[in-house]
């Protein structure tokens, strides 16, 4: 099954291109059905076990394909009158359906199982009933419910999947948009008192210096800074949750970039006593450069945060027709089970420093956000007590005025390169 995840990845573009090159226009029942159809082919053509027509043995291995790499945390089979319901917890989807999902603005079609599902039950002779889809950030699914039920007489509705995902998509993105809305406003809104304790503690702090309350006074404007930290943070969230980010995207060299990132932190390094490395390089990418920079600031602030020792490296390597720009430290490291957790919104999987250094478990989550308005993959790869690294795959360009720019290509995710581990 290690084969399995580029398989997948490879049947996805067969399967889509096939499917789509059929239709003049986008008939949802019909993609769902024949691309599910030919990815199973294609697995089968690649020796990965959905022989058997007819049997239920093929949900079985299915479950343990997707379970088994990383595509879904688990699934409970729950019985039904019916039948049996099917929970899956944290579906995730090849990359390449990202591209699927922006073109259909369908989170249903955002994930490989769900069309392989309605291929298998097509060729059963049941029907999968939607009962419940929950949706993280930029509806990503993260549980689906189906129920595995006779098929319905002849002329009777057989789209229910259809209506129940549509219905559900839709609410989803109201309250994803209204939950968006609130936690702007709020964070707008707090920013102003916030500021003016600011300069109210920063008054206190020269009038107190010198004096028994001094320390008091320290502590407070941590806690001060912490406060706006926090509110930066939730207001970079709620406004890339709502779409109002959309990317300025052109063809620029990324050495200078690098260099400007190094500057910005090389305060907090040498507060640390940490070393800071850039690796020049002359390349140029594809991409947004304000919101590449800001990516990378903060992937650079949290390897200094983690980082007590040694120091943390900036660089990139080629990967094919796409540059892995790539963030090394020699921090505390990230146990293998956590690795996707830590793109989660408030996460913390250690104490990196205190007062206002002390992290809130939103910057990750900002990157994953700004990685995926830019159409860039991301990974990381860690060992506890020796470090981390994080890699953001970004589109090579040549250089303005030269010939032939190459275009942005899909990605099955970065493999974080850099000076080692990448």
């Amino acid at each position: 099954m290690d084969d399995f995840r580029q398989a997948l990845y490879e049947g996805v573009l067969v399967a889509f291109g096939k499917a789509m090159a059929r239709f003049d226009g986008f008939a949802q029942a019909e993609v769902m059905r024949d691309v599910g159809r030919e990815l199973i082919e294609y697995l089968n053509r690649k020796g990965l076990g959905f022989k058997e027509t007819g049997s239920v043995s093929d949900l079985d291995v299915l479950i343990r394909l997707f379970v088994a790499n990383g595509f879904a945390e688990g699934v409970e089979i729950v019985p039904a009158d019916r039948g049996s319901t099917y929970v899956w917890r944290k579906l995730y989807g090849a990359p390449a359906y990202a591209e699927l999902h922006r073109f259909s603005d369908n989170p249903f079609l955002a994930c490989p199982l769900n069309l392989c599902l309605y291929d298998l039950a097509e060729r059963l002779g049941v029907r999968m009933l939607l009962h419940r889809k929950a949706f993280g950030p930029g509806c990503h699914v993260v549980e689906s419910q189906y129920e595995i039920v006779p098929r319905p007489p002849e002329g009777e509705e057989r789209d229910q999947l259809v209506v129940h995902s549509a219905t559900l998509v839709e609410q989803a993105r109201q309250r994803e948009a209204e939950r968006s809305r609130f936690l702007a406003h709020a964070s707008h809104d707090l920013r102003q008192p916030v500021q003016a304790v600011s300069i109210f503690t920063e008054l206190l702090t020269q009038r107190l210096a010198g004096t028994e309350h001094e320390g008091t006074v320290d502590k407070l404007q941590q806690a001060v800074a912490a406060t706006q930290n926090l509110l930066n943070a939730l207001l970079d969230a709620a406004v890339l949750d709502s779409g109002q980010v959309q990317p300025h995207v052109s063809a620029f060299p990324l050495g200078p970039l690098l260099a400007s990132l190094a500057d910005q932190v090389r305060d907090e390094a040498a507060a640390k006593r940490l070393s800071l490395r850039v690796v020049p390089t002359s390349a140029w990418v594809v991409s947004d450069p304000v919101l590449l920079e800001r990516l990378l600031r903060n992937l650079l602030l949290n390897a200094l945060r983690f980082t007590s020792s040694g120091g943390v490296l900036l660089g990139c390597r080629p990967r094919g027709r796409q540059l892995a720009l790539c963030v090394v430290d020699t921090g505390i490291g990230i146990p293998a089970d956590k690795l996707k957790a830590v793109f989660e919104d408030f996460t913390r999987l250690g104490e990196g420093g205190d007062g206002s250094s002390r992290g809130f478990g939103l910057g990750l989550g900002v990157v994953r956000r700004m990685a995926s308005v830019l159409n860039h993959g991301i990974e990381v790869r860690s060992t506890p007590g020796r470090g981390s690294t994080f890699a953001v795959l970004v589109p090579r360009s040549e250089p303005v005025g030269a010939p032939a720019a190459v275009s942005p290509a899909p990605s099955d995710g970065p493999h974080a390169s850099a000076d080692g581990p990448p």
